[in-house]
């Protein structure tokens, strides 16, 4: 039913990603029947569909997650996903309930357009990619690779959080000649 890497977080040279309360996480291709519920869910989940589709149900109804789109459920919600169109190819983060910027300040299941996908898919193939290869400096390109994960998934939640503060931010560190606010 699906094809899931992980990432390890329990490694050395993982460990800014544990620090900020990744508890799991990893890329998956997803078939019938496959399904994951959770009635009162003890992390905060973020979702991003990459190819496929998921359908998601909760108690406001069912909704399609298609390519592109992030899932953000905090921490208490209640849902349940499963694949709509095969394969459904999709990132995932699980954060530990204490971590309360994983949520942006979401209260409630979100769905919306992803706006920096690259900036979390790229980086958790690096990262999938080295942690198994141990090739010269992987653990640093992992350290890297997690930094900029962590850079990516602050920009999305930030856009979801506040999307005018986000652009004022990006306008003020252009004014200054700052090569990137987040970093």
């Amino acid at each position: 039913n699906c094809d899931e890497r992980f990432i390890p977080i329990e490694a050395p040279h993982l460990k800014a990603l544990a620090e900020q309360g990744l508890v799991l996480g990893g890329l998956s291709r997803l078939y019938r029947p496959y399904e994951i519920g959770r009635p009162n869910a003890r992390i905060h989940l973020l979702l991003f569909t990459l190819r496929g589709a998921g359908k998601l149900h909760s108690a406001g109804g069912q909704r399609t997650l298609r390519p592109r789109e992030l899932l953000i459920a905090p921490a208490g919600s209640a849902y349940r996903y499963q694949v709509a169109q095969e394969p459904w190819e999709l990132a995932w983060l699980h954060f530990a309930p204490k971590a309360r910027w994983a949520s942006g300040g979401v209260r409630k299941l979100t769905v919306r357009p992803t706006s920096v996908l690259s900036q979390i898919v790229a980086p958790l193939e690096r990262i999938l990619r080295e942690s198994s290869e141990k090739q010269f400096e992987s653990g640093r390109l992992c350290e890297l690779a997690a930094e900029e994960l962590l850079i990516g998934v602050r920009r999305e939640l930030l856009l979801t959080a506040a999307p005018r503060e986000y652009e004022r931010t990006l306008e003020a560190a252009e004014r200054i000649g700052a090569s990137s606010p987040f970093v």
